[in-house]
């Protein structure tokens, strides 16, 4: 199931950046007496969750494009020549706005999603 979320130290920085906590699975790290963690189906609150989000949860909180000054650019997913994951905004006729590679979708996305929410390009979404 790790492959279909978001990884652990990812997930931690997402908690950190204000990422909502309510997804579908989470990292426990409460049933753990040497620090490591669990990851639990419908973990509910508690303060030692991590959300470790899906793909689809990342991408509801992405915005499909972003219009920043007058130039709009899409986002694209798609798999590199390498076999990475990538997540980009692009443009029709300039550079490249924004593009994150990892070996998971679910971590493309996050990247994605903590570099929006560094720039303030979620005040839309």
């Amino acid at each position: 199931m790790e492959n279909y979320v978001v990884s652990y130290g990812l997930s931690e920085k997402l908690k950190m950046s204000k990422f909502p906590q309510n997804t579908q699975f989470a990292y426990d790290m409460d049933d753990s007496e040497d620090g490591s963690h669990i990851l639990v189906e419908n973990p509910g609150e508690h303060p030692l969750i991590i959300a470790a989000p899906l793909s689809d949860e990342v991408l509801e909180q992405l915005p499909g494009s972003l219009d920043i000054n007058g130039v709009f650019y899409q986002r694209y997913i798609y798999e590199s020549a390498t076999g990475l994951q990538c997540v980009k905004y692009e443009p029709v006729r300039e550079d490249i706005l924004a593009q994150e590679y990892a070996e998971s979708l679910p971590d493309a996305l996050a990247l994605m999603w903590l570099y929006c929410k560094e720039h303030n390009l979620l005040e839309d979404v």
